[in-house]
């Protein structure tokens, strides 16, 4: 353990990127960043694979690969292949606010994704994002409910609207986005100002949810670039009132060291890979011969698909505001299923945010099949594949049985793979059935304010951080944690420097 317990500010921004903070930081546009970038310690992180929120952030709050803890995706498979959502519970780890609290620090944990059921801590938690609502258990302790309630009577875990194609619907999107960044600050403030907490920890989904729809207005490279008079500025609207937040924090000095932290990255998202329509035409992946599977599955080739549906449900306006959860039931009953899928004939099948690759047939023979299928294919004249990861080198622990096989990116992510509704289009390339057009990249941000002698590194992992928070209470690391604390600087020379993003 490195120094005395010190009070901790947590700023916790998903999806936040240098490759959009630093141009702006040089063109003097955020302020909040400049302060800390010029008067902090400043770090790339690597994510984890896949890099997406709930596998991230767990691995935040528990230290640990997924391996130890268990969470791939959103969404899981049970034992009948029916679609479950992950939340808390299925968390098998005790995570960094338990320990926090044994040790007697007083902690708010305030909108921050995957802690919803909320679990009982030294301190008050709201969930975040995949809390369905104020109705549902999302607050402790629960003798806050009324208060909050008052306070917040129309609080929403998630943007009310959704970006569609009208130029009418992408404002109010973006309103909304701004509008729920005002409503985060105000719950932050009213449980900052309740009493001196030890710990403070916030985030910002906002910034995620910009760059996943704005992104083709912001990035010149995307094919779909293009002009449009709510989306040009979308991305640093976004950025500039969460920046807002965060210089006035920084500025008021309270705590003694504030982290800051995003997740994963960001980048440009072209088109979707139908992973198991691939493996549906190579014999991979077998269908039922069912009169009901057959009729889905003409009525598939004529282009009865997920993305079609939705496409005109948006041309029509028809789809609100999103909720975890929302269209699964509906999408295994309309269209082509898991429960379409012949589970005795089927040798690997596609299930997951990014394309994941379940082998059935767990044999030499089949993986390699896979490999050489995934390695085979080209878009635009490149090789598709740019990164391939078995389950078996990514990951240690007694979860690992529950990963998927394979894991890949495509041209750096920049194509996707989604998954969940498993033949989501009828053509091997669809353009996204959600409009997005940014997706996630394995480079999140890392900051410490003021500026911190830090182990050297151009990168750090997630469990670093897990471990450099405990740190900085100056509780023990867990022995069968996966990071470093970067304070543990003992075997550095003391004249050296610290390495910095530059400005």
């Amino acid at each position: 353990m490195s120094g005395m317990s010190k009070r901790t500010f947590f700023f916790g921004i998903d999806s936040a990127t240098w490759d959009v903070i630093t141009p702006w930081v040089r063109n003097g546009k955020l302020p909040g960043f400049s302060l800390l970038m010029k008067g902090g310690t400043t770090k790339r992180l690597v994510s984890t694979i896949p890099p997406i929120t709930p596998v991230a952030w767990t691995s935040l709050y528990t230290g640990v690969n997924p391996g130890k803890h268990g969470i791939y995706d959103f969404y899981r498979l049970n034992k009948r292949h029916d679609i479950a959502i992950n939340s808390t519970a299925d968390v098998k780890r005790e995570t960094i606010f338990d320990y926090l609290s044994r040790a007697g620090k007083r902690t708010a944990v305030l909108n921050l994704p995957l802690t919803y059921p909320v679990r009982p801590l030294n301190g008050i938690m709201v969930g975040g994002f995949t809390t369905p609502g104020i109705d549902s258990d999302f607050i402790y302790p629960a003798s806050l409910r009324d208060e909050f309630l008052k306070r917040f009577p129309r609080y929403s875990f998630i943007e009310r609207g959704r970006f569609s194609y009208s130029t009418a619907s992408r404002k109010e999107f973006l309103d909304d986005l701004l509008t729920s960044i005002d409503e985060r600050i105000a719950l932050f403030d009213w449980i900052e100002q309740k009493e001196r907490w030890d710990v403070f920890a916030v985030n910002f989904m906002e910034v995620d949810h910009a760059q996943h729809w704005f992104w083709k207005f912001y990035d010149k490279s995307h094919p779909d670039y293009g002009y449009d008079q709510h989306g040009k500025d979308a991305l640093y609207k976004v950025y500039k009132r969460i920046d807002a937040y965060l210089l006035k924090t920084l500025r008021k000095g309270a705590y003694n060291r504030y982290v800051i932290f995003s997740d994963h990255g960001a980048g440009k998202y072209v088109k979707n890979i139908n992973v198991n329509l691939l493996l549906l035409q190579e014999g991979l992946l077998k269908l039922r011969s069912t009169p009901f599977t057959r009729l889905k599955r003409a009525l598939y080739g004529l282009g009865a698909t997920p993305t079609n549906a939705t496409r005109i449900a948006l041309h029509m306006r028809a789809l609100s505001g999103s909720k975890p959860g929302t269209g699964i039931g509906k999408a295994q009953a309309l269209f082509l299923n898991m429960r379409d899928i012949d589970w005795h004939a089927t040798r690997a099948f596609s299930f997951g945010s990014y394309g994941q690759i379940y082998l059935v047939d767990q044999s030499k023979k089949t993986r390699e099949q896979v490999i050489q299928l995934l390695k085979n294919l080209e878009y635009e004249g490149k090789p598709l594949i740019t990164a391939l990861w078995e389950r078996e080198t990514m990951y240690t622990g007694p979860y690992v049985k529950q990963a998927p096989h394979l894991m890949f990116s495509a041209q750096d992510f920049s194509l996707g793979a989604s998954a969940i509704s498993p033949f989501v289009a009828n053509t091997l390339y669809s353009h996204p059935h959600t409009l997005k057009s940014g997706e996630h990249r394995m480079e999140g941000i890392v900051g410490i304010y003021p500026r911190t002698k830090v182990r050297r590194g151009d990168t750090v992992s997630i469990p670093d951080i897990s471990a450099t928070l405990l740190d900085m209470n100056h509780i023990a690391i867990p022995y069968d944690w996966d990071g470093v604390s970067l304070l543990q600087t003992e075997s550095l020379p003391a004249s050296e420097d610290v390495d910095s993003i530059s400005v």
